[in-house]
């Protein structure tokens, strides 16, 4: 289980930092194109695509971080009207596989998408294949997270309450 543990959190730090660090970009390209804008020294002519790639992957693998965590958005009427039921569990447990399912599409597409990109980008001549892989790579972590979720509503692994809190569970990929 420890390799799990570790795993998890390196999965917490990768897609944490990696979210963080296309924000940072994303605001420093962003400030330069509105500098430019009201002084004329250069022309960055590329920052319409660096800025297509690091919003693409903020969004993909912040949502994959927050996946983790169960802070992505979710209705939680069932769950807080039936809590401590079985109910809930079996509502959870639902709503967790029709999300694997929609991954799954998700995934699956945005795999294909990745693969039949041949061209390139016109400025910065980067492959497009490099803006597409977030979507299967986001999607493959999100269905993981989401197959732990229903096996832990069944009792078969242990929940965050049994190895920690679940404060911590939001918190691991800090470090």
């Amino acid at each position: 289980m420890n390799v799990f543990i570790q795993l998890d959190r390196f999965i917490a730090r990768f897609t944490k930092n990696i979210a963080i660090a296309c924000f940072m970009g994303l605001m420093v390209v962003l400030a330069a194109v509105v500098f430019v804008r009201f002084f004329p020294i250069v022309i960055i002519g590329w920052s319409d695509e660096v800025i297509e790639w690091l919003f693409a992957w903020m969004v993909f693998m912040g949502a994959a971080h927050m996946w983790r965590a169960g802070q992505h958005f979710r209705i939680k009427f069932w769950e807080d009207r039936y809590k401590g039921k079985s109910a809930a569990t079996i509502f959870n447990s639902i709503a967790e596989i029709l999300s694997i399912i929609f991954l799954g599409v998700m995934t699956y597409y945005g795999y294909q998408l990745m693969i039949n990109a041949h061209n390139t980008t016109e400025v910065l001549v980067l492959p497009r294949h490099a803006w597409y892989l977030c979507i299967p790579v986001s999607g493959v972590i999100m269905i993981a997270y989401s197959i732990r979720n229903v096996l832990q509503n069944f009792g078969v692994i242990a929940t965050p309450a049994s190895v920690g809190t679940t404060e911590n569970l939001k918190d691991e990929g800090d470090g």
